[in-house]
């Protein structure tokens, strides 16, 4: 729970995302079919409606395909670690606003597990400071 609430801190919408209860269609259209070890039905996401920021929760690890077009601005990526709560930024960021990209989790995590978060910031944030 530790480092939920780190994520959370690291990523301020966070909070807000996780809170509300809404139907998140919007989110699944930013998810594409995964490859590797993922499966849509086991990969959760959401997805601020104003496009600042996503989260994708992968419990297998894996690569997921992503809608960049659904944000509101060039992003940053990075990978959450929830054993450790430390955050890695991904190779490539910021990544444009556009088309489609694959994002690979790293492998096994801090507890050797498979688990990560990807989070994606975009843009200027609700809290008016810029993307880590």
């Amino acid at each position: 729970m530790n480092h939920l609430i780190q994520l959370c801190r690291i990523a301020p919408q966070c909070v807000r995302i996780l809170a509300r209860r809404e139907d998140l269609s919007g989110a699944r259209t930013f998810l594409s079919a995964p490859t590797g070890l993922s499966s849509p039905k086991y990969v959760t996401v959401a997805l601020a409606d104003d496009g600042s920021l996503a989260v994708a929760y992968l419990p297998k690890g894996g690569t997921i395909q992503v809608a960049l077009g659904r944000l509101r601005g060039p992003a940053k990526a990075a990978w959450f670690d929830p054993a450790t709560g430390k955050l890695s930024l991904v190779d490539g960021s910021p990544f444009a606003n556009a088309g489609m990209h694959y994002f690979a989790a790293p492998g096994k995590n801090g507890d050797r597990e498979s688990d990560w978060v990807l989070v994606i910031e975009a843009g200027q944030s609700a809290s008016g400071r810029k993307p880590r």
